[in-house]
């Protein structure tokens, strides 16, 4: 009966791949084998709205008039309404996911450096100085993506393989029961007797009784790698399949969008290519609500990330309320009184105090290797005050480290610090001056001489047309009394 329990699950999986292999496999390879857009030749199907339209509810664009024609219509019979309501729901169903993939395809990886850095933090070891080195680079070259999901695929295997090893019979009598990794310090140090002695568990290495739980973080960073892979070959199947349909070349979006996220190449007359986009502009945003949160969704980071770094590192400040406190202080104090573009021109060495403090922070929490019985120069110090002083100064300690989940809100910072670098970038480029003309600039009006005298944006203070000016109006009356009560 044991032998049967223990062979059920490995019989199980086999079958499985067997019955996969026989009967699905040649028509789930066909599913998703990537279509080719080389031959496309000759005049475009559809517009580049046409095929938003489409992949948004998978409807050909002809029919678009005939949808509305549906939503519109008043039923007679209870089969009509049934009809309408399986319509607006399939409808909506093919919307939301249409928007779920292209969310995950822009912020899965995202949260896989997330992932990455909240294991570090909740189980400390040297081992996730890697996972917190690739996050911070990763957090800093977004075009590395793949290779830093790579990376980290081949670190967390490595290590949940090694972690099952080290359980086996064979390493618990050759490693663990022969104190391998052990040391006495004492023989070298009399004030090193009490110090952590184990180099294996200081690496990340120990014997558990629940293996399922000591690894389950990293398995989680494994599955959130694979999903992040899925969103990403769905999204260029989708983008390629949408090409052979339309006739057209759609090319991945440069640009952070996620409503009409789709890009256009173009083959002009001289063989150059130009790139086509159907962004929702910020004329456009003033019409209603939908518009307004549409152009939010595709922009607030480039309007508002200037503030959001700013605000973040106030919380920052909050819960540290160390010497990184005070550093992070001093640079929020200088950005506040300098323009924009002279915060633009300091904002990369900011990024680089960011991702060197980042890791060495994460290093000091983790400490030395006991294997070296170092004696930190501070270790001897015992004064009123010391202890306290220590964790101020986020010195490394073999009793009291640091506390490492303080580092959540460093990454945070550091994620919003690099978003804002890439905005700056596309205010310096001129091949990104689409995305410019589209969201608006974000020059500062405030120094210029010439005051407008014809304003181009509506007055909703005397005019106001729906709701989104009333909400204008609103915040642009009694925001300022509401910041002052609080």
């Amino acid at each position: 009966d044991v032998l049967a329990v223990k062979l059920l699950t490995p019989s199980t999986f086999l079958v499985v791949n067997i019955l996969q292999l026989h009967y699905f496999h040649s028509g789930w390879m066909k599913l998703i084998t990537m279509p080719s857009d080389k031959n496309i030749e000759g005049p475009a199907s559809g517009t580049l709205k046409d095929i938003h339209a489409y992949a948004k509810e998978n409807t050909e664009h002809v029919n678009s008039s005939h949808t509305q024609r549906i939503l519109k219509s008043e039923p007679k019979t209870w089969q009509e309404s049934s009809y309408k309501l399986y319509f607006r729901t399939n409808r909506l169903y093919k919307q939301i996911t249409y928007y779920t993939w292209r969310f995950a395809e822009l912020h899965a990886y995202k949260f896989v450096l997330f992932l990455m850095v909240l294991t570090s933090v909740l189980k400390v070891c040297a081992f996730n100085v890697t996972l917190i080195i690739l996050a911070t680079v990763g957090l800093v070259l977004l075009r590395l993506r793949k290779l830093i999901n790579l990376l980290t695929l081949i670190a967390t295997g490595l290590y949940i393989l090694s972690s099952m090893c080290y359980q086996l019979a064979i390493a618990k009598q050759h490693i663990v029961e022969q104190n391998f990794f052990v040391r006495n310090c004492s023989q070298i140090n009399l004030n090193l007797s009490s110090m952590p002695n184990d180099t294996a568990k200081w690496f990340g290495l120990e014997l558990t009784p629940t293996l399922d739980r000591f690894i389950g973080l990293y398995i989680l960073i494994t599955i959130a790698l694979t999903f992040d892979a899925i969103g990403r070959y769905r999204q260029r199947h989708r983008r390629l399949s949408l090409s052979v349909r339309f006739n057209v070349h759609l090319i991945e979006n440069r640009f952070p969008i996620l409503f009409e996220p789709f890009t256009l190449k173009n083959r002009m007359n001289d063989d150059t290519y130009e790139d086509e986009f159907d962004m929702i502009n910020y004329r456009e945003a003033d019409k209603g609500i939908c518009d307004f949160l549409k152009y939010a969704a595709n922009f607030i980071f480039y309007r508002f990330g200037l503030e959001i770094c700013y605000i973040t590192t106030v919380i920052v400040i909050a819960i540290r309320l160390d010497i990184m406190a005070v550093l992070y202080s001093l640079w929020l104090g200088i950005f506040l009184i300098s323009s924009r573009r002279s915060v633009q021109r300091m904002w990369l060495f900011y990024i680089l105090f960011l991702i060197i403090a980042f890791p060495i922070q994460y290093m000091s929490v983790v400490g030395a290797p006991p294997l070296l019985c170092f004696n930190y120069p501070w270790t001897n110090l015992n004064f009123d005050g010391w202890p306290q002083l220590r964790r101020w100064f986020v010195l490394p300690d073999y009793f009291n480290p640091p506390v490492a989940t303080q580092l959540i809100a460093d990454f945070f910072q550091l994620l919003f610090a690099c978003q804002q670098l890439r905005v700056f970038k596309y205010e310096s480029s001129e091949k990104d001056s689409k995305f410019i003309e589209t969201g608006g600039s974000n020059r500062e009006i405030i120094y210029d001489d010439d005051i407008y005298k014809d304003n181009p944006t509506w007055d909703f203070v005397i005019n106001k047309r729906h709701w989104l000016d009333q909400i204008k109006y609103a915040i642009f009356m009694y925001g300022e009394w509401i910041v002052v009560s609080i």
